[in-house]
């Protein structure tokens, strides 16, 4: 069963610690510690405001990021829509806010701590 990616207040669940392995296209697949599944773009969409949801892994572009730093933050892109970053919905920092892609715009929505 897929989940939405959401954000929460830091605890010391392993639901909140993720696995970033590099793949050969030096992008990376990211799991989920608890669960062992992968973050991925839902449905494999490319469009800006699709969602992020967690799923069975399927080594899909939709599961592969690519990482970049900028001034101490990271953003990341997915493998299937260059022209996106992850970013949370609203810019919104409430528990349980939906987390998506949207087009890059390098904002504060879209970077991210790791």
């Amino acid at each position: 069963m897929n989940s939405s990616a959401i954000i929460y207040s830091p605890t010391t669940s392993t639901a909140q610690i993720w696995k970033f392995e590099r793949q050969s296209d030096g992008s990376y697949k990211i799991t989920n510690q608890r669960t062992g599944q992968c973050l991925e773009v839902a449905g494999g969409s490319s469009a800006a405001g699709a969602n992020v949801q967690i799923a069975k892994s399927t080594d899909a572009s939709s599961q592969r990021w690519f990482v970049y730093k900028a001034d101490g933050k990271y953003t990341l892109k997915p493998a299937n829509a260059k022209d996106c970053a992850i970013e949370v919905e609203g810019n919104k920092s409430a528990n349980k806010t939906n987390v998506q892609i949207n087009t890059y715009g390098n904002t504060k929505a879209q970077q991210f701590t790791i």
